[in-house]
């Protein structure tokens, strides 16, 4: 059940018990190290989605070690010169709703922002939960020639500790229409019958798990 499991994450705490594939990081820490290759098979869930199987990079980017990159490729696929790669971002959240509604406004606003000013966004649709808190779905171009990208993600609570911006990135190709379906059936809004990876029972026990987020009107952006 591919869109259940992102409401089954928990990133920065328990984590579950499945050996961790070989992967590259610049962290030295063996406790980091050892925290990136959990959380990356935690979320290599949500890449095999995708069909991005082999975990093969990851790295805190920030010095209070709260926020992982993990890069995912097809199977037998280089990270350096992928065609199809799939990243999550995960942000420490505080558990607070007070403190992490204005933490997830600011990261939705920084994510956005760099978008529009670096690439050419193609869709951009805003959603917002329950508590007030915010998400996202975009789908953007960005670069030039063969090095252009063709991609889209989401930005969205994960757990009750972490947010994520989980994205799809292909190069020599445009994305599947299933990526983008697969992006917003984690929000809940994948149309009814539309692409292979859309099932009724996912939705249906996403629903009981998670608050639906309702649709606003898609805003294109300028």
């Amino acid at each position: 059940m591919k869109f259940l499991r992102i409401v089954m994450i928990c990133a920065f705490v328990a984590f579950a018990a499945v050996p961790a594939q070989a992967f590259e990081t610049p962290a030295s820490s063996p406790e980091l190290v050892d925290k990136l290759k959990e959380m990356g098979d935690v979320f290599a869930l949500v890449a095999g989605d995708f069909g991005c199987k082999q975990f093969t990079w990851a790295n805190f980017t920030d010095p209070q070690y709260r926020t992982a990159q993990l890069e995912y490729v097809p199977e037998g696929h280089d990270v350096k010169n992928w065609t199809r790669l799939q990243t999550t971002t995960v942000y420490a959240m505080s558990g607070r709703a007070d403190l992490d509604t204005d933490l997830m406004n600011g990261l939705a606003k920084v994510l956005i922002d760099n978008y529009k000013k670096n690439g050419t966004v193609i869709d951009l649709q805003y959603f917002e939960n329950g508590n007030g808190e915010p998400a996202f779905y975009i789908e953007y171009k960005i670069g030039e020639g063969a090095a252009q990208e063709h991609n889209a993600g989401v930005f969205m609570r994960t757990s009750d500790i972490s947010a994520a911006f989980i994205q799809i990135q292909a190069r020599k190709s445009e994305l599947k229409t299933d990526d983008k379906l697969i992006l917003l059936g984690y929000l809940g809004m994948a149309p009814k019958g539309m692409g292979k990876n859309v099932r009724e029972d996912n939705k249906e026990g996403m629903a009981k798990k998670t608050v639906t987020l309702p649709r606003r009107k898609p805003v294109k952006a300028e």
